[in-house]
């Protein structure tokens, strides 16, 4: 039975939904008498075990999807089974003391070899992969490292920690992390890290548990704790609920620092009494409640108050609300049969939240019962619609992977002057947006500031705007179209008070400001007939100086005549632009102009004649193209003591012009 997305074939009158199923999940054979159901969270594998192995072993990945199968002997009932991170070698438990390992199960020949715990009355509780051939076991009492030798079929132990009294373990692969619950109420927490084959401890942890029972008995379960990343922090995560109890529930979790140390950080109030469960997925604590059937968001970085250091999260980020649904349909639909979304209105509906759901993390529920295993996934547009504070959800979303899209059509709904917010909430936006442009680009090309760049962008934002995705995406497709429709019903005033609020934005952070924003800006000001603040923008230098802007301003004289003069004083002040200044007054025919700026900078003896010569002959006026060849016929005999011209000037036409002209 296939389980697909309820809304997946209905676009019309959809609710808005943050939080969803996977809709291409993995399928594997259900729990029955025959059927053993396993999942290593480590690998994001299910193994479904046909009796006891013998009936195969069928291994589906959530990650790819792919599945492989294999037989094993029937050797017992089996307890766990996991890969090593490289699939080579399979580790199964069937006996409470040891673990079996098959090299290359798939090969029929490999044969099993296997390796007990230490002590006669010793049982191993959980075993992990640390690598491709290390293995810890965690018994009733402790922790024990195995190096795995699969050429030899040989497993050695390494080294050994007693403990205590050892209830359950958790283990993290990404960071190495591993807790120990201890203690008659499981509440005592031992969290260390392997690294390079050691095993570095951290304080003990105490969790404060919702209550104490009069009769001591283990009351923090498994279930109830979490290792998870979180904006590029480890935690450790526990669930203070009791669903026979009427205080509500509540998250709390532990950061592990890199000095080995762990601190209660944040407390996420639920406000409710009930069964939870709890999701990580980009970042975002996903708590679902079985009995409501709906999805509390919470994110570290919002919505807080501060109790002694620890953020107290009193509310969610927004309304609970329920997951997307998904219905049940048929594996195969004829091609003669109704329409999917016909047959998928005659099936009953999935039940969502359902008790059968095991939720490992960081994003994973399966419906062992149903043999299916989704991966959750929040629908970034239903935050659109449910947070109503713009600068809030940009910040949301700043945070969250592939939002970038999203992000610029926000921006772009808060510009459009229909639906457009106030000034101050988009320069708010503007100012974030900016503030991690500018961090990317500072760091950018610091390579040995790398590292701390991606972690810093891994903890605070993720989506990087840029001026040309704000001015591709958001302005010209508002501003410029306005201008190519020369639409008069448009308020001319506000499309120029956002663009000079992003420049100015720009400017606070110190981001050159690219050429395209100024010419919009500018185009949009003459097309406003707002010539006047054009002309305050360039004397308070609202856009700052180019050759670009200035050659912008050049062609613009013929509208605005002062613009000449302003973008002539712009080339002066840039100090770089000799050839363009020179080009400016040769436009107008004030050749000796141009030869007096020249020898005012001092470049008299790099101008070509030629050019200069065409000029004062393309002016029509014998005086001026008198004065300019008897300068360079000046300049020739300092040179090279003679009035001609050199060969490689190229001026003969010029000399028989002025022959011609005054008969010489």
């Amino acid at each position: 039975m296939a389980l697909v997305n309820l809304d997946d074939n209905n676009t019309s009158n959809q609710k808005p939904y943050c939080v969803q199923l996977s809709s291409s999940p993995v399928y594997f054979d259900p729990v029955t008498s025959n059927v053993s159901v396993f999942f290593d969270d480590a690998s994001q594998q299910v193994f479904a075990v046909r009796s006891n192995g013998v009936g195969g072993i069928i291994m589906f990945d959530g990650c790819t999807g792919q599945s492989t199968s294999f037989r094993v002997e029937d050797k017992g009932d089996i307890a766990a089974v996991r890969f090593s991170p490289n699939q080579q070698i399979l580790a199964l438990q069937r006996a409470p003391n040891a673990l079996d390992f098959i090299n290359s199960p798939k090969d029929a020949k490999s044969l099993p070899y296997c390796q007990t715990c230490k002590g006669k009355t010793t049982r191993i509780t959980d075993f992990f992969w640390a690598s491709n051939t290390e293995i810890i076991f965690v018994t009733d009492n402790g922790v024990e490292f195995y190096e795995v030798e699969p050429e030899k079929k040989a497993v050695r132990c390494t080294k050994t920690m007693s403990i205590g009294l050892v209830n359950w373990s958790l283990w993290h692969k990404e960071s190495k992390h591993l807790i120990i619950s201890s203690g008659t109420y499981g509440n005592l927490i031992y969290p260390f890290q392997y690294e390079n084959g050691t095993l570095y401890k951290y304080n003990k942890l105490e969790v404060e548990l919702i209550f104490y029972p009069i009769e001591p008995k283990l009351t923090l379960l498994r279930r109830d704790a979490f290792l998870a990343t979180i904006y590029n922090q480890v935690y450790i995560m526990t669930l203070k609920q009791d669903t026979h109890s009427s205080q509500p529930a509540e998250l709390v979790l532990y950061r592990l620092s890199r000095e080995k140390v762990v601190t209660k950080t944040h407390v996420l109030k639920f406000n409710s009494t009930g069964h939870f469960q709890v999701n990580i997925v980009d970042s975002l604590i996903l708590v679902h409640h079985l009995q409501s059937k709906t999805t509390l968001l919470y994110d570290l970085k919002f919505s807080s108050v501060c109790d002694q250091q620890i953020a107290i999260h009193q509310q969610p980020l927004i309304t609970p609300l329920p997951m997307k649904p998904v219905i049940q349909m048929p594996p195969f639909v004829p091609s003669f049969s109704s329409s999917p979304a016909a047959m998928a209105a005659a099936q009953p509906a999935y039940e969502m939240y359902s008790n059968n759901w095991i939720v490992f993390q960081p994003d994973v529920i399966i419906d062992a019962v149903q043999g299916c295993m989704w991966k959750t996934e929040i629908s970034l547009p239903g935050f659109v619609d449910m947070i109503s504070d713009k600068c809030l959800l940009i910040e949301v979303l700043l945070h969250r992977a592939g939002a970038k899209s999203l992000i610029l059509d926000v921006v772009r709904s808060l510009v459009t002057p229909e639906t457009a917010s106030s000034l101050t909430t988009i320069g708010e936006i503007f100012n974030r947006l900016n503030q991690v442009y500018a961090y990317n680009e500072d760091m950018k090309s610091d390579f040995e500031v790398l590292a701390v760049t991606k972690s810093w962008l891994a903890a605070n934002a993720v989506s990087v705007i840029q001026q040309d995705d704000i001015y591709t995406h958001v302005f010209y497709p508002i501003f410029g179209e306005q201008r190519a429709r020369r639409d008069e019903k448009s308020n001319s005033s506000f499309p120029i008070s956002v663009m000079v609020e992003y420049i100015a934005s720009l400017q606070t952070f110190d981001l050159p400001v690219h050429f395209y924003l100024y010419e919009l800006l500018v185009n949009t000001l003459v097309d406003c007939g707002q010539l006047f603040r054009l002309h305050q923008f360039l004397q308070y230098h609202v856009m700052a100086d180019s050759k670009h802007l200035a050659c912008l301003l050049l062609s613009l004289q013929n509208v605005y005549p002062p613009a000449f003069q302003i973008a002539l004083d712009m080339l002066k002040r840039l100090g770089t632009a000799h050839d363009e200044i020179v080009e400016v007054f040769l436009s107008k025919h004030q050749v000796l102009t141009a030869i007096r700026y020249l020898r005012s900078v001092g470049l008299a003896n790099q101008m070509q004649p030629r050019k200069f010569l065409s000029v004062a002959k393309e002016s029509g006026d014998p005086d001026i193209f008198y004065t300019t060849y008897k300068y360079f016929e000046d300049i020739n005999v300092k040179q090279r003591n003679t009035t001609s011209f050199a060969p490689g000037d190229h001026c003969e036409e010029y000399q028989h012009h002025f022959s011609v002209l005054f008969c010489q």
